[in-house]
């Protein structure tokens, strides 16, 4: 088997100012490399199994090369790669990511908000007692421009004991304080199982 290895014509130039003949150092590079290879496998505790194996194969015992190499076509000895392949396969999966809850009380979803820093504790405590929409709230349902809608939304939110995640006025109010809250179209949805998870734990 033949191995080549690429260099720039500037390297190798490089290569001329130091030494008499690159090509040749090369080789020996990599014969040095393969030697320490060899010495390493010798190291193995079933090399002395190897080493029988070949020789009944007919293999002489002081071709260690042709020994790994009958070692590996009968699968006592793995590659690098065979081994790094096992590793990775023994990786346990990283667990599932926890799934939103599909809904929060209103108590819950107020009392994350203000733990969040979205609202005041005092308006959230307003909100949950008497349905007073925090002003940040109240600020985003009157941007909806759909009259409906904003009916919808305001009713929703001041009069809701449960706040469902995947409710349509529940989008409908996500798409309305994302600009408040800085949050971008394409992240809503995994802001607001952020949010639910985390009010489910209040």
């Amino acid at each position: 088997m033949e191995l080549t290895s690429e260099i720039s014509a500037g390297e190798f130039a490089a290569l001329t100012v130091v030494l008499l003949d690159p090509v040749d150092w090369h080789e020996n590079a990599v014969r040095a490399r393969v030697a320490a290879a060899l010495a390493e496998i010798r190291q193995d505790a079933g090399w002395p199994q190897m080493v029988a194996a070949a020789a009944a194969a007919g293999v002489p015992e002081s071709d260690g090369s042709a020994i790994v190499q009958h070692a590996l076509l009968a699968g006592t000895l793995k590659t690098a790669a065979q081994r790094e392949a096992e590793r990775i396969a023994a990786i346990p999966p990283p667990p599932p990511a926890p799934t939103a809850p599909g809904s929060v009380t209103d108590r819950q979803f107020a009392q994350a908000l203000a733990k969040q820093g979205v609202i005041a504790k005092d308006e959230a405590l307003a909100w949950t007692a008497s349905g007073t929409l925090p002003p940040m709230l109240q600020a985003a349902i009157d941007t909806i421009p759909d009259e409906e809608d904003r009916f919808d939304a305001k009713m929703f939110a001041s009069g809701a004991t449960t706040f469902e995640r995947n409710h349509p006025t529940t989008l409908l109010l996500a798409g309305a304080l994302a600009p408040a809250l800085e949050w971008e179209p394409d992240e809503i949805q995994a802001r607001l199982d952020e949010l639910w998870t985390f009010a489910a734990t209040l």
